[in-house]
């Protein structure tokens, strides 16, 4: 699980990604070490193994907490606005993990408020209102239902290039 808002261990990066793992293994080996060194390549914060999590920016500490999360390979994973304090750039490369995480057979639960992203990512959608189901579809659904206009206010946009449309909402 990744909550949104995460404590900062006074652990290097690698420590604490290694937590991962320190429910399956009562200590860590070469295997296990190489394991976490992928994951922080992974991710793109593998010069930052060593710098002690407390000191890393918001971003740089998802990705962090993200990195553990992935470790621990579970089927489910439940991850709670993971591109919070990422920039765009980031947040793309995060949907193409997660994707390929899909891909791998993982089950993937996010909690998004991120309306366009969460539609283009999502094989399903749910919708809560007032701590109630309000919506459960496809995207294909949620769009042609007018779901984030009539539930969120929002004014969709859209921008064609091919064969693809995204959607923006503001």
């Amino acid at each position: 699980m990744l909550p949104q808002h995460l404590p900062s261990p006074a652990l290097s990066v690698r420590e604490t990604v290694a937590m991962g793992l320190s429910a399956s293994v009562a200590r860590l080996g070469a295997a296990e070490w190489q394991q976490v060194t992928e994951k922080l390549q992974l991710l793109g914060i593998a010069e930052l193994a060593e710098r002690p999590v407390r000191t890393l920016s918001g971003g740089e500490r998802q990705k962090v907490f993200l990195a553990l999360s992935l470790l621990q390979n579970a089927d489910v994973l439940l991850l709670d606005e993971p591109a919070t304090y990422t920039d765009a750039p980031y947040a793309a490369q995060l949907h193409e993990l997660l994707r390929a995480e899909c891909a791998r057979g993982k089950t993937l639960l996010l909690v998004m408020h991120d309306v366009g992203a969460a539609l283009e990512l999502a094989d399903r959608v749910a919708v809560l209102e007032n701590g109630s189901l309000s919506f459960y579809g496809t995207p294909h659904e949620a769009l042609a239902k007018e779901i984030p206009e009539k539930h969120f206010g929002l004014t969709r946009y859209a921008a064609k290039r091919g064969e693809k449309t995204a959607y923006f909402f503001r």
